[in-house]
C-alpha cells in the first residue's frame, strides 16, 4: 500500500470536544491483545483515546471504534449494545446509530460514545424497514417497508428526531434505493428498472430523467442539490434545486475522465465530492466548484464512508483502511491502515 502525506488540523482530532474512550492498559486491548502502552509508571493508569468513528459488522450486532488519530488509527474493543437492539443502521459521520430492535419497538436512537445509556426510541418510526437511506451528513434518514408500502421520513437527527409520512411507490415500480436531502424536504427514489421519481415532503412524484439508470445519487450537504453517478456514461452531474424545480437546474458535469463511481460521500463542508468505484478500486476528488476531478491512488474500496470528523473516510472493511482529505477542502489525500 503507499501511502501519502496528510496535513490534518490536530484540533479537529484530539481538541476538548473530541470524544474520547478510556482503554485500561491491560485490560480491554484491541481484539484481545493489551494495548501498548509504555514504562511501569502507567501501570493501573488509563488512557483516554480519542474516536475516530466506528466499523460496524460482519454480525448484526458487531460495532468497534476506530480510535487514535487519522495518522495512527487502530481498532478498539468491541462495544456492548442495548440489550433490546437486533440490528444497527449506520450513519455517515457516526454521531448516533439507528437499532432496530424486537416486536413492534420503533427504530431508536443511540449514542455509542455512552455505551452504558438507554437507546432512544424516536416516535412513530416504523420498526422493521426493509430500505435505510441516510442524507450526506445523517441529519436525516428515509425508511421503507415493502408490507404495506409504507415510506417515511425521519429529519431532525440525531436529537430532535421528527418522523413525517411520504406518499407510496409501490404503484410507480418497485424501489431499489432512496435518497434524501439533510432537511429531510426532498427524498428521491430509483426504482428497479431504472426510473428516478423525486418529491418535497408529502408532495406528489415527479420524473427526474436525469437520473434514469443512474448508479447512485447523494444530496449535496445541507441543500437540494443532487450529484448523480451515471457509471453506463462515466459521469457525474450536479443538479441544483432537485424538488423545488421538477427537473432542478443542471450546474456541471464530469464526463469524458472515466470516472464509473458507485460510491459517493462528501466532505464536512460539502465542498469536495469523493467518488469511488468499488469495482475498479478507483477514487476522485472532485471540487464542486469548478466539477474538475482529481484520480487518487485507492487500496481496495468496498464502502466509503465518512467519519466523525467529516474528513476521514473508512474505505474497505474487513482491510480497514482509511482515507484523509485536507481540512482545507482541496483534493490532497492521504491512506492510513488501521491496525488491529
Amino acid at each position: 500500500m503507499k501511502y501519502f502525506a496528510i496535513a490534518l488540523a490536530s484540533a479537529a482530532l484530539t481538541g476538548a470536544q473530541t470524544p474520547a474512550i478510556s482503554i485500561g492498559p491491560n485490560t480491554a486491548g484491541l481484539g484481545g491483545r493489551d494495548l501498548p502502552v509504555a514504562g511501569a509508571a502507567l501501570a493501573g493508569s488509563r488512557i483516554s483515546v480519542p474516536i475516530l468513528g466506528y466499523i460496524a459488522g460482519p454480525g448484526p450486532l458487531d460495532l468497534r471504534a476506530i480510535v487514535g488519530t487519522a495518522k495512527t488509527a487502530r481498532l478498539g474493543p468491541p462495544i456492548t449494545l442495548p440489550a433490546s437492539a437486533k440490528h444497527i443502521f449506520m450513519p455517515p459521520r457516526e454521531h448516533y446509530v439507528l437499532l432496530e430492535g424486537s416486536a413492534s419497538e420503533p427504530l431508536a436512537v443511540w449514542l455509542p460514545t455512552r455505551s452504558n445509556a438507554e437507546s432512544t426510541p424516536v416516535s412513530g418510526a416504523m420498526p422493521h424497514p426493509d430500505i435505510v437511506a441516510f442524507s450526506a451528513r445523517g441529519e436525516a434518514a428515509a425508511l421503507y417497508a415493502k408490507t404495506g408500502d409504507r415510506l417515511q421520513v425521519i429529519n431532525g437527527l440525531p436529537g430532535e428526531a421528527v418522523v413525517t409520512a411520504q406518499p407510496g411507490v409501490g404503484k410507480l415500480g418497485e424501489p431499489a434505493t432512496f435518497a434524501v436531502s439533510d432537511d429531510g424536504a426532498v427524498v428521491l427514489v430509483q426504482l428497479a428498472d431504472g426510473r428516478a421519481l423525486t418529491a418535497l415532503r408529502g408532495a406528489a412524484w415527479q420524473r427526474l430523467p436525469v437520473a434514469d439508470g443512474a448508479r447512485t445519487v447523494l444530496f449535496v450537504p445541507k441543500t437540494h442539490n443532487l450529484v448523480v453517478s451515471d457509471t453506463a456514461q462515466q459521469a457525474l452531474t450536479l443538479l441544483a434545486n432537485v424538488g423545488d424545480k421538477p427537473q432542478g437546474a443542471l450546474v456541471g458535469m464530469v464526463s469524458g475522465e472515466g470516472v464509473e463511481a458507485d460510491r459517493l460521500a462528501f466532505t464536512k463542508e460539502g465542498g469536495v465530492l469523493l467518488a469511488a468505484s468499488s469495482s475498479h478500486n478507483k477514487l476522485w476528488t472532485v471540487d464542486l466548484k469548478t466539477m474538475t476531478p482529481a484520480p487518487a491512488s485507492a487500496t481496495a474500496i468496498d464502502t466509503l464512508l465518512p467519519l466523525r470528523d467529516g474528513h476521514t473516510f473508512l474505505l474497505s472493511s474487513p482491510g480497514l483502511s482509511l482515507l484523509n482529505v485536507s481540512v482545507d477542502g482541496d483534493s490532497a489525500v492521504g491512506f492510513v491502515p488501521v491496525t488491529r
